[in-house]
């Protein structure tokens, strides 16, 4: 089945009411087969979350194991500033001018650079909300997700 990410609020947590078990959604989706469940102690803000779930994905795509990839993608979160993000768009753009249009490389590139574009609207976006250079260094934007499975 693969990885599960689950941003929803609080789907780490168990419900021991009914029997002294701990039901959880990830005991249930590792018990069908998932690999690696990712999950959240609290409830998350949907901007950091968003931009938690791209840095995840790209590590995974990268090929690091879950765990490590949300390790990394957190402290990534909790470092990153409006300049690092617009720093990454403009190495991503530099790169893309190094493929034909229209191959396959530079489609992959210009999916990576779209995606880089996002996340600088969304570290403007948190800016105007949140304020501060690092936006996201709080805890309570990256401490909240758990890696349960395989790591």
């Amino acid at each position: 089945m693969g990885d599960l990410f689950l941003s929803c609020c609080e789907t780490a947590l168990g419900n021991s009411e009914l029997t002294d078990d701990i039901f959880t959604l990830s005991a249930a989706f590792l018990s069908a087969g998932a690999s690696n469940f990712i999950s959240s102690l609290w409830s998350v803000d949907d901007l950091a979350t968003t931009i938690l779930s791209y840095f995840y994905h790209r590590n995974r795509a990268q090929g690091i194991t879950s765990a490590d990839a949300l390790w990394q993608a957190q402290m990534e979160l909790k470092e990153l500033t409006l300049a690092k993000a617009k720093e990454s768009l403009k190495n991503v753009e530099a790169v893309l001018d190094k493929f034909t249009e229209g191959s396959r490389e530079y489609e992959e590139q210009e999916n990576i650079a779209d995606n880089c574009q996002e996340i600088s609207d969304l570290v403007i976006q948190a800016k105007n909300l949140i304020g501060g250079e690092k936006r996201f260094n709080h805890p309570y934007y990256w401490a909240g997700f758990v890696c349960q499975g395989e790591g």
